[in-house]
Formats: C-alpha cells, sequence, structure tokens
C-alpha cells in the first residue's frame, strides 16, 4: 500500500520535476533543426511537432522511471520516516530548550568505539535476550510438566514394587507352606515305612 507523500518525497518528486524540466529545455527545435537540416529549411512545422513528441515522450519516460524507482526502493515511506523523526527530533529539542536543557550534541565521529558499538548493538541485544527469556520460561515450563509425569510414573513405579513385593511374599508364604506340607509328608512316608 502506498503511503501519501510527505514534505521531503513532495520536495523530491519537485525537484526532480524542475530537472527534468532544466534538461528538457535544452532539447529546443532549432537544436533538433540542427540534426535534420533539410527538414528545418522546407518544413519547419514538422521540426516542431517533432520537438513537442520528443519532450513529451521524454517527460513522461523520465516521470515513469523515477515513480518506478521510487516503488522499488519504497522511497516514499522512508523519506515520510525521516520526516517523523526528524519532526521528533526537534520536539525534543524544543523540550529541552524549554527545560533550560542547553547541552550541546557530541558528534558521534568523537564518541569512543565502545559507546557507538553499545548504541548499535543494545537493541539487537535486548531483542536477543527477550527472545531467549521467552525461550527460557517456555523450556521451564515444559520441563516441569515432565517433572510432574516423572514424579507420577515414579509413584506408580512404587505402587507396582509394593504390589510385586506383597505378591512376592505371598508366594514366598505358599512356597514355604508347600515346603512344610511335603516336609511333613516325607517324614509321614518315611514314618510309614519303618
Amino acid at each position: 500500500e502506498e503511503q501519501p507523500p510527505g514534505v521531503r518525497a513532495r520536495a523530491f518528486r519537485e525537484v526532480l520535476k524542475r530537472a527534468l524540466n532544466q534538461t528538457l529545455k535544452g532539447c529546443t527545435p532549432d537544436n533538433i533543426g540542427q540534426c535534420f537540416p533539410t527538414a528545418a529549411k522546407y518544413r519547419p512545422g514538422l521540426i516542431k511537432d517533432v520537438h513537442k513528441q520528443l519532450v513529451g515522450q521524454y517527460e513522461r519516460l523520465g516521470t515513469v522511471s523515477f515513480e518506478s524507482v521510487l516503488a522499488n526502493h519504497d522511497t516514499i515511506r522512508k523519506l515520510n520516516e525521516l520526516d517523523i523523526l526528524i519532526d521528533e527530533a526537534r520536539a525534543r529539542k524544543a523540550a529541552a530548550a524549554a527545560e533550560g536543557i542547553t547541552d550541546e550534541p557530541i558528534p558521534p565521529s568523537t564518541l569512543p568505539p565502545t559507546a557507538i558499538l553499545d548504541a548499535h548493538l543494545t537493541p539487537h541485544l535486548l531483542k536477543a535476550q527477550t527472545l531467549l527469556s521467552e525461550k527460557l520460561t517456555t523450556v521451564q515450563a515444559e520441563n516441569e510438566l515432565l517433572m510432574d509425569t516423572i514424579e507420577k510414573q515414579e509413584a506408580e513405579i512404587r505402587a507396582l514394587v509394593a504390589q510385586l513385593e506383597k505378591v512376592v511374599g505371598g508366594v514366598e508364604g505358599a512356597v514355604k507352606a508347600v515346603r512344610g506340607c511335603v516336609e511333613e509328608g516325607k517324614e509321614e512316608g518315611k514314618g510309614e515305612g519303618e
């Protein structure tokens, strides 16, 4: 969607229009006539028509090409953003003047490299930190769910082991009882055999 042109975008288009008009002023019927002397001598009206067509065609092509470049590079939006930045800077400057702050801005070329690096990297680092914090929160929540699942599984395993121990205890008791019966049977069998 194309934005309506702001102050700088309109001025930029006006500069193109003036530059194009200035360039096309150099393309006069006399200059064209010098390229075609016979036609200029015998049919000067034709040279004027050719001049009018050439100027019109070049003006259209120049304007269309310029608008195409503006659209391809998203120049209108960028110039509008520049307008906004400049307006915000003026507002900050006016607010500072109203508050009595008269400190001159520090030229970036006089800043130490670390300050410049910090100014450029801090927004990216903050964005990365936010992203990593969100991922960490997600992983922690997933880990808590996994811990709950593991704790439930451990409780189930303990319950199953306890049941298994009861069953094993019952089986061992049954084995002892059967051994006791077998032993008694052997003893009785020995007693009868004597």
